[in-house]
């Protein structure tokens, strides 16, 4: 009988544990991270940002209110942060807004409002919301502060340091690259596409500085490593799928070279030369494949304009050998003396200059191409 008592003590005791335990679950505590403990405030004080950016020749200003109690409180956001050695959690944690804060929804129904405007589609329309982002003012100073430390475990736990909520960043209006990039997802998200960030080590950057980007999902043939996913510099103004971080020479073709491996829960992806954290499943950007098109073609161009200034330095010096020649003929009086040669000799120079200026003609037109397919390129 006793026995059968302890045995129901430890049943009660167990039951208690397991319910405490699921609570801890529950509350954050075995996430890696203390969920915010704090009360969502009113919407006070509020305060006018201003943003200016150019997407495909035509200029955009956006102006929102914003509100110093919602910017206090993401402030204070990151105070409860995950193992920030734990960088997946993180990046899911920081973005988190709260439910009654409208702030990323109604600047996505603005950029989509830009968008329809100008009849563009919404791939187009996701670019022209990366270009918003990518004017957002660098910050030099927090990115001095970042820099002066070499790993991410080595930088302290100051809250100036950390990547920071989106809403902060709309707030300054300035960020590093995983500010922006954080960003950059939230609104990517809300336009409805998947997203993931990838995170590069210092020591394979010519830098020596650890960077952060955002990827896009794309089809698997135009993705970053067989990834899936497209790369979004959000520091520069370039278009969605190439890169202007200034990777090492041979960690450069690394990073363009197709590569399938991926563990069997595809976060994180270990390229070796960087660690993909997917974020959110969503639809696929398309707009690769013509970026890839017009990039495909500006290479193209640029080998045969490579060659046809050749053609055109060995032509012209050809003219101008024969012109000299003619010239020094007419000044010693023997044109009438060597007439016939005299006479070849111009025939020959006038088909080097009609075949010169035939090269011209290509040339420009070339170059033409040119700037306009990298105008389109660079939206």
């Amino acid at each position: 009988m006793d026995g059968m008592k302890i045995r129901g003590s430890l049943i009660i005791i167990l039951l208690i544990l397991i319910a405490f335990l699921v609570f801890l679950t529950a509350s954050g505590h075995f996430n890696g991270y203390r969920q915010p403990e704090l009360v969502f405030p009113e919407a006070e004080d509020p305060y006018e940002v201003v943003y200016n950016f150019s997407f495909r020749n035509r200029d955009y200003t956006i102006r929102k209110t914003l509100y110093r109690s919602y910017y206090d409180y993401y402030s204070e956001y990151s105070e409860y942060i995950p193992d920030i050695r734990d960088q997946g959690d993180y990046y899911t944690f920081i973005k988190k807004t709260n439910p009654t804060d409208d702030t990323i929804s109604r600047l996505v129904t603005t950029l989509s409002n830009f968008a329809e405007q100008e009849n563009l589609s919404q791939d187009q329309a996701l670019e022209l919301a990366m270009r918003f982002v990518q004017s957002i003012p660098y910050d030099d100073s927090k990115a001095a502060m970042v820099t002066a430390f070499s790993t991410l475990e080595d930088i302290p736990t100051m809250l100036e340091l950390l990547p920071r909520h989106p809403y902060v960043t709309l707030f300054d209006q300035r960020g590093v690259c995983s500010d922006k990039t954080i960003l950059a997802s939230l609104i990517a998200e809300e336009m409805g596409y998947g997203t993931a960030i990838f995170s590069f080590d210092g020591e394979d950057l010519e830098t020596g500085v650890g960077h952060v980007g955002l990827g896009v999902k794309c089809p698997v043939s135009y993705s970053i490593l067989n990834s899936g996913y497209c790369y979004v510099e959000t520091t520069a103004p370039v278009p969605i799928g190439t890169t202007s971080i200034y990777l090492t020479p041979d960690v450069q073709a690394i990073f363009y070279q197709s590569h399938n491996e991926r563990d069997s829960d595809n976060r994180p992806l270990d390229f070796g030369i960087a660690e993909l954290f997917e974020l959110d499943q969503g639809d696929m950007y398309q707009g690769i494949i013509e970026t890839y098109r017009l990039e495909v073609h500006l290479e193209t161009l640029e080998k045969a304009l490579e060659q046809q200034s050749i053609e055109l330095e060995e032509k012209r010096e050809r003219v101008n050998q024969l012109n000299m020649t003619l010239t020094n003929m007419a000044d010693e009086g023997l044109v009438q003396m060597f007439y016939n040669e005299y006479d070849a000799i111009y025939s020959e120079y006038e088909k080097e200059v009609n075949n010169f200026n035939l090269l011209v003609e290509n040339y420009n037109r070339m170059i033409e191409d040119y700037n306009q397919t990298l105008k389109k390129m660079n939206y």
